[in-house]
């Protein structure tokens, strides 16, 4: 019994162990089933997705991925990969876009370089064939363009110049002269304004010969920068001689009129002041003449004037004056003519002492007597005319204002030029000569004081005003005479 007991046992383990075998066995076949079923299932899905691989290994992006109708771990990467076709396919449209645009620009660039350098070849072409010196410079002021006719008129070689600051080739002076400093040129005002400056002065070229030349200077600007500037001049050497002619025969026209105009005038008077039988006609007409003769003697004195301002010698013998005395009694003696024109003239004068002013008596008379003069002339009936005169810090400042017919806007700027007359005030006194505001405006300038026109008058909101500025000299300078109401020996309308 025992025996078979024991034989039994171990045939019970290997049955177990067969048991256990067989389990162990059933489980690795199952496993290599689904393992290789499950590899096929994968091969069969990214099979789907290989086209697209092979092609966007060449660079074809173009495939879509079909999504499959059942929704598994390999929707996500379908969805992501066709994501990822879709953005690729974005940035290379994008990327071709700019490509295509830097094309065209690439072709108008060179197309707008080729214009460029023609437009630059027949610039320079037409630069070189003026007649006028051209002087282009960089924001710096050093020289980039040099023409023939500025190496004719400056004796520069255009090889020598360029690359040199313009103050080194350029040096120019005054009438009298005298340098001009560089703060003062037109090219240097022309870039510090922003705003083309003009002008006659002298420029001396290389080996110092002087000659005068038309300046105009003017800033090259590209958006609001300041790049460079052109300087374009021209001799005015004839212009010069041909205006000096011209002063020198006015001047003995005038000359040789004056005597005759004042043994005329004189024997008109002697003719007006007797009791003559002469009927009511007659007499007008010899009023007529007599008043004409006085015009003729105004007219011959302005050019005089004129001649000799323009030759440097105007007689200037310059006092420490107070013009209010002076401004009292022209207002006194053209009070007479306002009355005839039906003008109202009044003179406001100043609250308090104006300091004194050096200038010369004759020339502040004539400033104010032409001045209002003019503000009668060419007012309106029943117009009134205001001279005021006040202390402005160290000036004294002088206004003459109307009611009349003021200035036209696009004329203001030539009102104080020989012979010039503004259109409307042609109309209304065709016989005036021109002359009288350049007179006015010398004596001004030889008193180093300055003048300038409003109109309309900003307190009228009509007619002209005229500001004067005089510098003061509230100290005696030595061995200075001071005359506050010397007369003139030379009043318009007469000659002594």
């Amino acid at each position: 019994m025992l025996d078979s007991k024991a034989e039994s046992e171990p045939r019970k383990l290997h049955q177990v162990f067969l048991s256990i075998l067989c389990i162990v066995i059933d489980i690795y076949m199952t496993r290599n089933i689904s393992i290789s079923a499950y590899k096929k299932y994968v091969q069969s899905r990214l099979k789907a997705v290989k086209p697209v691989f092979a092609k966007a290994a060449v660079g074809d992006f173009s495939t879509n991925i079909k999504l499959p109708s059942i929704t598994d771990e390999f929707t996500e990467l379908y969805t992501g990969i066709q994501i990822m076709l879709e953005v690729i396919r974005n940035q290379i449209q994008k990327l071709n876009q700019e490509i295509e645009n830097k094309q065209t620009l690439t072709q108008k660039l060179l197309a707008s370089n080729a214009l460029i350098d023609t437009e630059k070849v027949y610039d320079e072409a037409l630069m070189d064939s003026i007649g006028d010196g051209v002087i282009v410079t960089d924001a710096a002021g050093v020289i980039t363009f040099f023409n023939p006719q500025a190496e004719l008129l400056l004796g520069w070689k255009a090889q020598d110049a360029v690359g040199k600051h313009f103050f080194q080739v350029t040096r120019m002076s005054d009438a009298s002269g005298q340098p001009i400093a560089h703060q003062k040129r037109p090219f240097r005002k022309a870039m510090n304004t922003q705003k083309k400056i003009s002008g006659v002065f002298y420029y001396l070229n290389k080996d110092g010969t002087r000659f005068p030349v038309l300046v105009t200077a003017a800033p090259v600007i590209f958006g609001d920068e300041i790049i460079g500037a052109v300087d374009v001049f021209r001799d005015y050497t004839k212009e010069i001689d041909l205006d000096r002619m011209k002063d020198e025969f006015i001047s003995m026209a005038a000359h040789q009129l004056r005597a005759p105009l004042g043994t005329m005038r004189w024997s008109l008077e002697l003719l007006l002041k007797k009791n003559l039988p002469l009927d009511p006609t007659s007499r007008d007409r010899l009023q007529n003449v007599y008043r004409n003769n006085l015009q003729m003697i105004t007219l011959v004195k302005d050019l005089l004037d004129v001649s000799r301002i323009s030759a440097g010698v105007i007689p200037n013998e310059p006092q420490l004056l107070d013009i209010s005395p002076i401004i009292a009694s022209e207002v006194k003696d053209l009070s007479g003519v306002a009355s005839g024109k039906k003008v109202t003239l009044r003179y406001k004068p100043p609250p308090t002492s104006l300091p004194q002013v050096k200038i010369d008596p004759r020339h502040i008379r004539e400033i104010i007597q032409n001045l209002i003069t003019n503000a009668i002339k060419f007012n309106i009936p029943k117009g009134q005319v205001l001279v005021s005169a006040f202390q402005a810090n160290s000036h004294v400042h002088l206004s003459i204002s109307d009611t009349g017919i003021g200035i036209p806007k696009n004329e203001r700027n030539k009102i104080f030029t020989k012979f010039f007359s503004a259109a409307n005030s042609r109309l209304l006194q065709p016989e005036g000569s021109g002359l009288g505001l350049f007179i006015v405006k010398s004596y001004v300038d030889i008193a180093k004081g300055r003048i300038w026109v409003v109109s309309p008058d900003p307190q009228t909101k009509k007619g002209t005003c005229f500001h004067i500025e005089l510098p003061s000299a509230l100290a005696k300078e030595p061995n200075q005479p001071i005359a506050e109401t010397a007369r003139p020996t030379e009043r318009r309308g007469q000659l002594t």
